[in-house]
């Protein structure tokens, strides 16, 4: 730690107990340092930030996503972008790795089947022996501050992490069907005031004020008026049978080269599930040829059956096949739903 007369952090922390919320300096008087690191800190928005906005990426941002799961070589991808993580802003500059993130001293082998991915977010202090601007060489020549950096790493766990300063980036699982790697998406997003004041704005629909909304349909009581729900909206706000037994049976990322061709199993079981199965394969990233030259990535899939009637039962096995029609390297996204 600097040069400090007192531990700013625990100046702080102190501070807040006693319900302090700024520093003023009164003229003709010394300053202290940790007077002026407590005005500071007192001003910054980190807390307020931590304790009403809460972890996650800002909207029109892909930041920290976690893709291209590679379970050979115990490794993912991490997308560019920014994230806020108790208070303190985040920002990867380029797509890495998990192997080759700047932090690397957590990286382990990927866990047996399911486990989270988290973003932890902490603090470093630099000084002049690490950046030597700090020193001041063009005038006094000494040290005369140090500065506090962010500093991240993502980490694999097979456990749940409460902590503040831990956001939940996915969760990964190796069991997926080859060449199938599950990679499902946890990240808060949106975390931007104007992307709620807008869906706000889009929930109160033709009615301004919020309160006269809740006027038309409920009485002061909390009952509902009369005439206020008819037939058409029952039918079309209906819950059915197939809605609440829609079952998720996988959902992932899979990489596929120029003009080759993949197949993925995506359920065995027994012949009365055969039907019951919805498929989507969605093309949500290409790369292979320079800017200049327009070409659209295509693919085509078609499912696949096969029935074996072996006692005391006959199975079957369900899946598809995705070929790539374009001089692309294409990423698509498999989802499949059982309807039971």
């Amino acid at each position: 730690m600097g040069n400090f007369s007192k531990d700013p952090q625990k100046v702080l922390e102190e501070a807040l107990k006693k319900g302090y919320y700024q520093v003023r300096f009164p003229q003709g008087i010394p300053l202290l340092d940790r007077d002026v690191n407590l005005a500071i800190d007192l001003a910054s928005p980190q807390r307020l930030a931590a304790y009403h906005f809460g972890n996650g990426v800002p909207a029109d941002n892909d930041g920290f996503r976690i893709t291209g799961l590679d379970v050979a070589g115990d490794n993912f991808a991490i997308k560019a972008g920014r994230c806020l993580v108790n208070g303190y802003e985040v920002a990867l500059a380029k797509d890495t790795t998990y192997k080759a993130q700047p932090h690397p001293d957590n990286v382990t082998n990927l866990p047996a089947g399911k486990s989270n991915v988290y973003l932890r977010v902490f603090n470093s202090e630099v000084t002049s022996d690490q950046d030597h601007d700090l020193q001041n060489s063009d005038d006094v020549g000494v040290e005369t501050t140090v500065r506090q950096k962010v500093e991240w790493e993502v980490l694999v766990s097979t456990r749940r992490i409460p902590r503040p300063n831990h956001f939940l980036l996915a969760e990964i699982d190796t069991h997926a069907p080859i060449p199938l790697k599950a990679v499902t998406d946890r990240r808060r997003i949106g975390l931007t005031l104007a992307e709620v004041k807008d869906e706000i704005r889009s929930a109160r629909a033709d009615i301004d004020d919020l309160g006269e909304r809740i006027n038309t349909s409920l009485t002061r009581n909390g009952r509902l008026r009369a005439n206020t729900v008819n037939t058409v909206q029952i039918a079309d706000q209906a819950v059915s049978l197939a809605k609440l037994r829609k079952e998720l049976v996988i959902k992932g990322d899979v990489t596929i080269s120029p003009n080759e061709q993949v197949g993925i199993t995506l359920l065995n079981g027994a012949d009365i599930r055969h039907s019951h199965l919805s498929i989507s394969v969605l093309i949500t990233h290409a790369v292979g040829l320079p800017r200049r030259r327009a070409v659209t990535p295509q693919v085509s899939w078609s499912e696949f059956h096969q029935r074996t009637t072996l006692p005391p039962r006959p199975l079957f096995t369900r899946g598809v096949i995705i070929k790539n029609e374009s001089p692309l390297v294409v990423t698509v996204e498999v989802e499949a739903y059982e309807w039971l």
